[in-house]
């Protein structure tokens, strides 16, 4: 069995404020589409320091192509490194409220 730690549950209830404060009440502009989901995205990265941990990761992919060949042929790993969990959260969270912010999110990320 999985159990989040602390620093999860914590980052679940901030996670859970953002929705409850930003989300919930544009959902019905969400599902009409008279409000696009990304301003809301780029907010809830900038908030929870998602757009930071991408631009790292891309810096640190640019540099190591600019090294030369990988090692072993290994391929990179998550964006996210050592965040995958809270990043797990965050979409665990925002699946049970608007499944439009969810698959935006995978485009925005992916």
């Amino acid at each position: 069995m999985f159990e989040w730690s602390e620093t999860d549950l914590m980052i679940r209830d901030a996670v859970r404020a953002f929705i409850d404060k930003e989300v919930r009440p544009n959902l019905d502009a969400l599902d009409s589409g008279e409000m696009l989901p990304y301003p809301l995205l780029r907010k809830l990265f900038s908030q929870f320091g998602i757009d930071a941990m991408g631009e790292d990761a891309v810096a640190k992919m640019l540099a190591k192509e600019a090294a030369g060949p990988s090692e072993g042929g290994k391929k990179a790993g998550s964006p996210f490194g050592d965040q995958q969990s809270m990043m797990a959260v965050l979409i665990s969270e925002l699946s049970g409220v608007c499944m439009g912010l969810v698959s935006a999110l995978g485009v925005s990320i992916g």
